[in-house]
């Protein structure tokens, strides 16, 4: 399958450097992917050969993604955060041989998160956000593991915001909430679970995670939406991958 049948989408806010970083390793491995790029930082970040949509200031990452999809004239989308980077482990095909092969709906590598300690070294670390998503008494419980495994994948109900997936399965379920301008992860992927999509995790299949926070990004990015999440789910508390447990009813 050609990879210009996917689109690739990144939602940014006040992280230019970040930006361009990704957008030059895309670029080193895949100079044919259509890119687009929703921008709701107080000034837009400027990248040469971009298709770059100006949004409204701070308008929220489920907005601006949701903007994005209503561009995508590909089949399959690639959702991406703006402090991602590719490496040669970053194979996307495998990524869309799978949304065909196993009539797979939406289908995620893995997030390496990377920090440089001293400015010698990099310490990596492999983030696991895959999991298995219950819920029992308005408790929604999150387990690191499978519902099946099979050669290559698993599949499971939650991944990471690294994956591609069928266009049209991403908007019959509405795309992602706008109320919530963060946080709106498990929101998505308890929706994606409700609408029956097939989500799968391809451990093999890797991108580079630079988180940074600059001073303008942090003061957007702190805000907290998780109990708006919680009650647009249906929950009243959870436990997560990590053992952590939160009720939202103290909130």
């Amino acid at each position: 399958m050609s990879i210009e049948q996917v689109t690739a989408i990144v939602k940014t806010l006040e992280r230019p450097r970040s930006l361009q970083k990704l957008i030059h390793s895309i670029r080193c491995y895949y100079p044919q992917m259509t890119v687009l790029v929703g921008d709701d930082s107080s000034s837009t970040c400027q990248v040469p050969d971009i298709e770059c949509l100006r949004l409204p200031t701070d308008c929220g990452a489920s907005a601006g993604r949701n903007r994005l999809l209503e561009h995508v004239k590909t089949p399959y989308f690639l959702q991406l955060d703006d402090d991602f980077c590719f490496t040669d482990h970053t194979q996307i095909e495998v990524l869309v041989d799978l949304l065909l092969r196993e009539e797979i709906d939406l289908a995620a590598g893995e997030v390496i998160n990377c920090k440089r300690h001293l400015g010698l070294f990099t310490k990596r670390r492999r983030s696991r956000f895959h999991g298995v998503m219950t819920l029992e008494q308005r408790h929604l419980t999150i387990e690191r593991r499978y519902r099946a495994e099979r050669n290559a994948f698993g599949l499971c109900d939650i991944v990471p915001q690294f994956f591609v997936a069928r266009l049209d399965k991403v908007l019959s379920m509405g795309g992602w909430d706008e109320e919530l301008k963060t946080q709106e992860h498990e929101e998505f992927f308890v929706r994606a679970q409700r609408q029956g999509l097939r989500v799968a995790h391809v451990p093999a299949v890797t991108v580079e995670h630079w988180q940074t926070r600059p001073p303008h990004y942090a003061a957007f990015r702190d805000r907290c939406f998780l109990p708006r999440a919680a009650e647009k789910m249906g929950i009243d508390a959870w436990t997560h991958l990590d053992g952590q447990q939160r009720d939202f009813r103290t909130a």
